[in-house]
């Protein structure tokens, strides 16, 4: 049971993921020239990104599409894996007693 509870929750958390990048997918055209440079770099050289780039693609998203569900959906998924991992977590500490 704990395991088919930790699939599930690892499947909402590479739903998120999989959400995530095509939003960047999306916004990365619409970036300016220094954003898209940021994520050329990070994504040869898996550097932190320590600048704002992740704010810019988000709101680039949403002033370009904004009747997208993506963003939507990227928070319900990682909600739900936070929701469904720390809850289960609870539940066997806490259930069991």
């Amino acid at each position: 049971m704990e395991d088919l509870v930790n699939d599930i929750s690892l499947g909402f958390f590479l739903l998120a993921l999989v959400t995530l990048a095509l939003i960047l997918r999306d916004a990365f055209r619409h970036l300016n020239a220094d954003d898209q440079t940021t994520f050329r770099l990070w994504m040869g050289r898996k550097l932190s990104l320590r600048t704002g780039a992740i704010d810019n693609v988000w709101k680039e998203h949403a002033r370009c599409f904004p009747n997208s569900r993506k963003r939507s959906l990227f928070v319900f998924f990682l909600t739900a894996f936070v929701v469904v991992g720390v809850g289960s977590q609870l539940w066997r500490i806490v259930g069991y007693r």
